[in-house]
């Protein structure tokens, strides 16, 4: 069973890019190391949302944790709201 962090997309940086580079090289790893299985953007009348697929919760947890230390939230926290997770 697939474990969901799922957030809605607010914005990007001025780069154009919704993350820094260093949390996308931590995306780009988890995804490599099968830890990401799946990656949606949804669109819907409410604005459009981001549905990470991860193998387990323990792998969510490490990655939000990964993001954490590199303070990721106040980079580009402004770019996501509406956080929630669940298993799918």
């Amino acid at each position: 069973m697939a474990h969901i962090l799922r957030f809605k997309n607010e914005g990007l940086l001025e780069s154009g890019e919704q993350c820094s580079p260093e949390a996308q090289a931590i995306y780009d790893r988890y995804e490599a190391e099968g830890k990401i299985i799946e990656l949606d953007i949804i669109s819907s009348l409410g604005g459009n949302y981001t549905k990470i697929s991860f193998a387990t919760s323990d792998d969510c947890d490490a990655f939000q944790d990964e993001m954490a230390a590199i303070d990721e939230d106040t980079t580009s926290g402004a770019n996501r709201s509406n956080y929630t997770r669940y298993d799918e």
